[in-house]
């Protein structure tokens, strides 16, 4: 192991570029993240923007706020200080295209002053009360408003009445949707009234003063059973136009994801009900709720005109491709076991399946039209990462997870040693992973010759190195080491 800087001087360190005893001479590798916080999940776009979100000792799911940072032309910059947000807002999971940042906050402070971006389509009576698969109403009693219905009651279908319709992590958050929902928006979402607009000015003052259930009407027969689920938005950022909000509707939005014109992500319908893909077309401005139903549509990725998801068919996961041209969906799996986590890169998709009870790897393309298994074995192959016409996965071969790659034609065990190597990453020629050299603590491995040469070790230390990413030969990663979480960057020399 290499020489190991202590943690107080690691602490003053806000980009500091580091000499090879610690990482590769090969690489000029650089501390980007600042140190007085927590730095997770980075990500680089195709243009070398570098993105990733910080917060305080305690996490944003537990209250503490988190910002999303950048990296670019050598400066580390703060793109959500120009929010003036409120302070626990839980700033996380950037993805990058080009030079765009987009995100998702789990507060929205500034919601009420704001028009809604969306009324979700609810599933019409007839179709979610009746065939093979209803929609069966429900309601965790743990959830009811004390003295108000029991296990016989027809409270999951008044939601008005529900006081909580998501798991709520604080008053702000429950008060904004009380106003936005049970009454600004009394008919939001019935399947007649869906473009209504009842929109009524409310101080939330007034509102916190009066008791919850006075006046509350008797619902429609056609009311939706969903109420608000809470005030995860999604953000888009760039230098010209700064921030800009891309929904607000009182749903929890979450996972987002950009390529060209397009962001989608997943819309959830109210707990505990399932989620909805979302698609937004920046070049005409539309909104697009591509999915309409009670089943569970997760994980989008958008690649030029394109989104792929994993949706519930009422018997197991499949894979589903939308196009926003044709405006029309095509099921691209349709068996008898689940099929997740796929991701795309032009006409080209890669997933993983469970077919029997470990996972497999599978390849689509629209060129062929045909389902290509990359894997054959009788252990898990996960984690399915694709760029051009190659897919690199982690797979287990009965002693420990190895790198694998198909390079549009044959595959190949890229990795093969007494310890794990999970997590690939791949852009162009370059692939990149974590590895738990010596089965210590992992270090960041790469291959720059798209599989057909050795492998270097990155880093070389004595504190986790973990999730890199790649593009343009670059690579970025996360860095714990004791009570320090970094964000690191290495450039070729």
């Amino acid at each position: 192991m290499g020489l190991r800087i202590s943690n107080k001087l690691l602490a003053l360190v806000i980009s500091v570029t580091y000499v090879a005893d610690l990482y590769a001479a090969e690489y000029t590798v650089t501390q980007i993240g600042n140190t007085a916080f927590v730095n997770r999940e980075p990500v680089i776009s195709d243009s070398g923007l570098i993105a990733w979100f910080s917060h305080g000792e305690d996490l944003p799911d537990d209250g503490g706020g988190s910002d999303i940072y950048i990296y670019r032309d050598g400066k580390t910059t703060c793109i959500t200080k120009e929010l003036g947000h409120y302070i626990f807002a839980g700033n996380m999971r950037p993805r990058v295209y080009n030079d765009i940042v987009t995100w998702q906050t789990t507060r929205d402070q500034f919601g009420i002053d704001r028009e809604y971006t969306w009324k979700v389509k609810e599933v019409p009576d007839e179709i979610r009360d009746a065939g093979e698969y209803p929609e069966t109403p429900a309601f965790y009693r743990s959830q009811l408003p004390e003295g108000i219905g029991d296990q016989n009651s027809n409270i999951h279908l008044e939601p008005e009445k529900q006081l909580h319709s998501g798991p709520y992590s604080n008053e702000f958050q429950w008060i904004t949707s009380r106003i936005k929902n049970f009454y600004s928006h009394p008919k939001t979402n019935t399947v007649d009234d869906l473009n209504a607009d009842d929109t009524e000015e409310i101080d939330p003052r007034e509102l916190a003063a009066k008791p919850p259930l006075d006046d509350v009407e008797e619902p429609e027969e056609n009311m939706a059973r969903r109420g608000a689920t809470g005030l995860n938005e999604i953000y888009r950022w760039d230098e010209e136009s700064g921030i800009q909000h891309i929904t607000h509707d009182g749903h929890n939005d979450l996972g987002p994801d950009r390529h060209g014109e397009l962001t989608t992500w997943q819309k959830a319908k109210s707990f505990p009900f399932g989620w909805e893909i979302m698609v937004y077309d920046e070049s005409i401005d539309e909104r697009y709720q591509i999915t309409t139903n009670f089943y569970y549509d997760m994980a989008p990725k958008a690649y030029g005109r394109q989104v792929v998801w994993y949706g519930w068919d009422g018997n197991d996961y499949e894979i589903y491709l939308w196009d926003a041209d044709s405006l029309k969906t095509k099921q691209i799996t349709d068996n008898e076991y689940d099929d997740v986590s796929p991701v795309i890169y032009e006409d080209a998709l890669a997933w993983e399946a469970y077919p029997g009870i470990e996972s497999e790897i599978y390849y689509w393309s629209e060129s062929s039209g045909k389902i290509q298994k990359l894997s054959n074995n009788y252990e898990d192959d996960i984690n399915p990462r694709i760029h051009k016409n190659s897919v690199v996965w982690q797979g287990y071969d009965g002693d420990d997870f190895e790198i694998y790659l198909f390079d549009g034609s044959t595959v190949t065990k890229l990795t093969s040693n007494n310890y794990d190597d999970i997590q690939p990453d791949i852009h162009g020629d370059t692939i990149v992973w974590m590895g738990y050299h010596q089965n210590w603590d992992a270090e960041i491995f790469v291959n720059e010759t798209a599989g057909k040469g050795d492998h270097s070790m990155i880093t070389d230390n004595e504190f986790e190195d973990k999730d890199p990413r790649t593009a343009l030969g670059k690579i970025v990663w996360q860095s714990d080491n004791e009570e320090l979480s970094e964000i690191f960057y290495a450039e070729p020399n």
